[in-house]
């Protein structure tokens, strides 16, 4: 049976949501610093999740190590570093049914209103399926994208971000993403 994926508008959506769950990446890392830790806890302790390839990525502070267009002073931030054409996967055990996040693209230099592609992989590794969602934004500001499973099936997020040239071919860019609103089953993990 195909992933049945509905995608949601805003993230007041998903805070509302009795189910709902987040991760804000504090503890992580320090500002600056490559991640320190592969695997973390959901806010409301309802998920584990899991960066693969955390190496590959730094946690920052918006408005101190990272200048972009993130909501909150102060928020930490996961981003690529400096390595383009970086795929984001994070794992979530016990499987979720629904996520979003604010994405924007960090490459060293871009040109004002210049639109990006984001695309947002939703897999259920267990059975092999997967579906792609893709939105544009456009350089300047962020980029919200969410979706929900009709059931708790998503064991795996993959994020790829890339810029779109005045030809429409796209080009693989850093990126950085700040807290994931999570839809997870109601109970807590050890």
């Amino acid at each position: 049976m195909p992933l049945a994926i509905t995608t949601m508008a805003n993230r007041n959506l998903i805070s509302a949501d009795p189910d709902a769950d987040f991760q804000a990446w504090k503890g992580i890392a320090g500002d600056g610093n490559v991640l320190r830790f592969s695997r973390i806890r959901s806010g409301n302790k309802r998920c584990w999740c899991t960066i693969n390839d955390h190496a590959s990525f730094v946690r920052l502070t918006q408005g101190l190590s990272f200048n972009g267009h993130f909501a909150t002073d102060g928020e930490a931030v996961i981003a690529t570093n400096q390595m383009p054409g970086t795929t984001l996967k994070i794992g979530f055990d016990p499987p979720i049914f629904g996520l979003g996040v604010d994405i924007e693209p960090i490459p060293p230099a871009v040109v004002p209103g210049q639109t990006y592609r984001v695309e947002l992989t939703l897999n259920n590794t267990q059975v092999g399926e997967s579906q792609t969602l893709s939105a544009n934004g456009t350089i300047g500001a962020c980029k919200f994208i969410a979706a929900k499973s009709d059931r708790d099936n998503l064991d795996e997020i993959e994020i790829r971000v890339s810029l779109i040239d005045n030809t429409g071919h796209a080009n693989a860019v850093d990126f950085g993403i700040n807290r994931l609103e999570l839809l997870a089953p109601v109970g807590n993990i050890a």
